[in-house]
């Protein structure tokens, strides 16, 4: 009898150690989605509030299946909003995330996660009055958070993820669709 409770153990043991290696490991992905840019450029006059399309790429490594770290690189196209006929403000960046992503799984095909981590982003607006443009470029970094949900399907984990940063002048909202894969 004790002889079976102990193989008993030891397969449970090696069978919950085979699941933790299979969760562990490299990942990479793409993404896509729309990133909401709010500023206010002169209190009380001139507010800028655009959608930009914004491309992910990322990498990481997850130390188990509720634990990961993960770096992106993400490009925010340019957005222009028009005051009147005269004025007009462009914002575009790119930047370096890198977070700490925590996930919490709904068997073995659903989850929930969230991340925390920093922002470097290089960004540019440039500002018209229809004769002649005045060109700023910034270097700014920030704490971000972000949350989703993902499901994993023929070996691929498909995520929607809202993540919000908050910089010194420009406050984003971003909401994208993801595909990553695990080495």
């Amino acid at each position: 009898m004790n002889k079976s409770i102990f193989t008993a153990i030891a397969v449970l043991v090696c069978g919950s150690a085979q699941a933790d290696n299979d969760d562990k490991g490299v990942i990479f992905g793409i993404g896509a989605g729309r990133l909401t840019a709010s500023a206010v450029v002169i209190p009380d006059v001139i507010n800028f509030d655009r959608d930009l399309t914004a491309y992910k790429g990322f990498l990481g490594y997850r130390f188990n299946k509720y634990f990961a770290i993960e770096g992106a690189y993400i490009d925010a196209q340019e957005a222009t909003q028009h005051y009147g006929d005269v004025l007009s403000i462009s914002l575009s960046g790119s930047g370096w995330q890198a977070a700490a992503v925590g996930t919490y799984w709904f068997g073995d095909h659903f989850n929930v996660f969230g991340r925390a981590g920093n922002n470097w982003y290089d960004s540019e607006v440039r500002v018209s009055n229809g004769i002649e443009s005045i060109t700023s470029r910034d270097h700014v970094d920030a704490f971000g958070w972000g949350a989703g949900i993902g499901a994993v399907w023929d070996r691929a984990l498909f995520r929607v993820e809202y993540e919000k940063v908050d910089f010194d002048d420009v406050d984003t909202d971003q909401l994208s669709l993801s595909i990553a894969w695990r080495l």
